[in-house]
């Protein structure tokens, strides 16, 4: 018989739910999370509104290092930001490969989870680099002469946000196939 657990049983000291990964043989390496994160095409991102209710948006982010994540989005009040700026914690899902395993009821996957801070970029040194990093990342065949110049055209018109990551976990079903087609 399962025993009923409850989300205050796995509460941290400042609020925060943390349960161990169930399937432990499953759980990637922190250098591996980041492998998953840098080769996923897109993440989904997930924020509270100010009632209480969750709201998950694809985004298409850069991983800076390993605290930080950028990603844009238009200058125009949206959901997405109104959540951001009234609760800043922030969730982010991304999957860098998965093929699903009809004859054996299963799936192989690499998905990585963020949970940070995100906060509007406002300093334009900051801005630019976090535009150029994205369009190395997203639009490489376009290179960067190319990208710089988009940016100084229509660089004001897109809103860069920054997430600092406070934890990373990945998990992955099929890690050696996977991992051997992944970007290092």
């Amino acid at each position: 018989m399962l025993q009923e657990e409850h989300a205050s049983d796995f509460l941290e000291e400042d609020g925060r739910t943390e349960r161990p990964m169930r399937r432990r043989d499953r759980e990637l390496s922190f250098t591996d999370t980041l492998r998953v994160i840098e080769n996923a095409d897109y993440a989904v991102l997930s924020t509270v509104d100010e009632a209480g209710y969750p709201y998950g948006v694809p985004v298409s982010p850069v991983l800076e290092g390993e605290k930080h994540l950028y990603f844009h989005s238009t200058r125009a009040l949206s959901r997405k930001a109104d959540n951001m700026l009234e609760n800043p914690k922030v969730s982010l899902c991304f999957v860098a490969s998965q093929k699903t395993l009809p004859l054996e009821f299963t799936v192989d996957y690499a998905s990585a989870v963020v949970a940070g801070r995100a906060c509007l970029v406002m300093d334009e040194d900051e801005r630019r680099h976090a535009a150029l990093l994205i369009c190395a990342r997203h639009a490489r065949e376009a290179g960067k002469e190319k990208a710089e110049a988009y940016y100084a055209e229509g660089g004001r018109a897109i809103t860069i946000w920054r997430v600092d990551i406070e934890r990373a976990s990945g998990k992955s079903r099929g890690w050696d196939r996977i991992s051997a087609g992944l970007a290092r």
